[in-house]
């Protein structure tokens, strides 16, 4: 057989892989438009002091700014590590809570799709920020919060005591947050449960295997890539949150009252904020990079098995 002409990068075209790339040309197009300029900007931004808004000219510092980060800035550093350990709690439970939701409203029951519009539902009114409102939770500094006197009356909360009811509620936040941030996660892993040819559940309980072992043997390896999708998704979403303290607090130093000398005014420093914010842009990539390559890993000794 002829084999096709190499194209673009040393890929071979073919029909399906030309219409994937039409369908992302507009994506390409736009972020090299209006996304790759700006961040190229602002990491010369974070390594100068600007001079002039006049045309934005800048003089090179090098490192300072982010050197100020680590050990001129009280707060950044114990924000960065608050939401660190939030994300990597949350984002597990998430995505388990999300699986775990969605094989049961996969199975043949009734009310089934009562169930799969409940657990949507927080995504239909806003990815949860109307239905937090509804049911009375609020959202401070990246954790959803159980309001106050409501899912805790404050009789309760008198009777065990400040430590223990200040441990109640806390578990009562975290399952709040993973249910308002966990539709997007469901509809996913649904799709792709769906996907799985009922003829390979079949053969496995012919040979059989119990509900447990169709899980692990079946299910998990049929839908992977959503399980890292929705991994990515959720850590992503956790991480760019605007309610979590690293955000809050560049935003606040971005309109907030802090300036610095320049010449004879003073000037917000704008060299500074991008710099916060590229810390915390890499952070997430190299987090990301970690889990693809740990996921990597993973399934090229799964296949060497």
């Amino acid at each position: 057989m002829a084999r096709r002409p190499l194209g673009l990068l040393g890929m071979r075209w073919s029909r399906s892989s030309l219409a994937g790339y039409v369908y992302i040309a507009p994506w390409l197009i736009g972020t090299a438009l209006f996304f790759a300029y700006p961040v190229a900007k602002t990491f010369m931004v974070s390594c100068s002091r600007i001079v002039s808004f006049v045309g934005l000219k800048t003089e090179w510092v090098g490192l300072r700014n982010y050197l100020k980060i680590f050990t001129g800035d009280v707060a950044f550093i114990p924000n960065f590590l608050s939401v660190v350990r939030d994300t990597f709690v949350n984002v597990p439970l998430i995505v388990i809570f999300a699986l775990f939701v969605a094989v049961l409203a996969n199975k043949n029951i009734k009310g089934k799709g009562f169930f799969r519009g409940v657990f949507v539902l927080p995504f239909l009114l806003g990815s949860g920020a109307i239905f937090a409102q509804i049911v009375g939770v609020s959202v401070v500094g990246g954790v959803t919060k159980v309001a106050y006197g409501i899912l805790i009356p404050r009789e309760v909360e008198l009777y065990l005591g400040l430590t223990f009811a200040n441990l109640v509620k806390g578990f009562l936040g975290r399952i709040t947050l993973i249910i308002l941030k966990s539709p997007i996660q469901v509809i996913v892993f649904l799709g792709a449960l769906q996907t799985i040819p009922a003829s390979s559940y079949e053969s496995a309980r012919c040979d059989g295997a119990t509900e447990w072992e169709l899980f692990w043997k079946v299910t998990l390896p049929a839908i992977v890539p959503q399980v890292l999708f929705n991994t990515i998704f959720t850590l992503v979403e956790s991480f760019t949150d605007m309610s979590n303290p690293v955000l809050q607090n560049i935003m606040d130093t971005w309109f907030g009252d802090r300036y610095f000398m320049h010449g004879y005014t003073y000037q917000r420093d704008y060299s500074y904020i991008a710099a916060m914010g590229w810390v915390y842009l890499l952070f997430i990539i190299l987090i990301a990079a970690i889990i693809f390559a740990a996921w990597g890993k993973a399934n090229r000794n799964r296949e060497m098995m």
